[in-house]
């Protein structure tokens, strides 16, 4: 599995070869196609790193594990959250000025 930052710029590049195909296309509309796949990108790599928290505090309070875990000091992650209204907003983005 490719890491994240280069399956974005394969994604980018996907999608910049089609709309060179479309000549009819504006860059407005590349631009968006290209934001929803960056979205879907970060959405991706949210989800996997809170899986990957899920399991690891399951392993650290499940037994037999964590033993090896409290000999280890291994302490629990927390899960990615936007606890901020504002940060959870979509930035608008105006091609007008």
């Amino acid at each position: 599995m490719y890491p994240i930052a280069v399956r974005s710029v394969y994604v980018a590049c996907g999608i910049l070869a089609v709309c060179s195909l479309f000549r009819s296309r504006s860059d407005v509309d590349c631009f968006s196609i290209f934001s929803a796949g960056v979205e879907d990108e970060i959405q991706l790599s949210r989800r996997y790193y809170n899986g990957a928290v899920r399991n690891l505090n399951t392993m650290i309070q499940s037994f037999p594990s964590n033993f090896v875990a409290g000999f280890f000091k291994f302490t629990t992650a927390e899960f990615f959250e936007i606890g901020d209204a504002a940060a959870r907003e979509v930035p608008k983005v105006d091609f007008k000025k």
